[in-house]
């Protein structure tokens, strides 16, 4: 018997439709985990930025990126150069799991 964690799960959750626009995504998106029991904030405001998605578990907290027509690593260099993860590390109890996603416009 396989154990099987949020982190599994959201393997095959994360694709959104292709034929959405990127903002139809973050909402189909978050639509989508919250329906699954995920706490979800599309949109999530810091002090300076705005993350596009932030999922949490009880064990991880996802921060997310999403580029139209860029790069996976794009996503992930700017959660890193605008620190998307600090408001999330106060929490000793959670791992923070950083995700750049590219959609394709074709």
């Amino acid at each position: 018997m396989m154990a099987v964690t949020s982190h599994t799960i959201l393997k095959g959750y994360i694709t959104p439709s292709a034929s959405l626009t990127l903002s139809k995504k973050r909402v189909t998106a978050a639509t989508g985990l919250r329906l699954l029991g995920f706490y979800v904030k599309a949109e999530y405001h810091t002090s300076r930025w705005r993350i596009d998605m932030v999922l949490q578990t009880a064990d991880y907290t996802y921060v997310m990126e999403f580029k139209l027509d860029g790069t996976p690593e794009e996503a992930l260099a700017q959660i890193n150069d605008r620190n998307y993860s600090i408001p999330f590390e106060a929490d000793k109890h959670t791992k923070i799991i950083k995700i750049g996603l590219n959609f394709d416009n074709r």
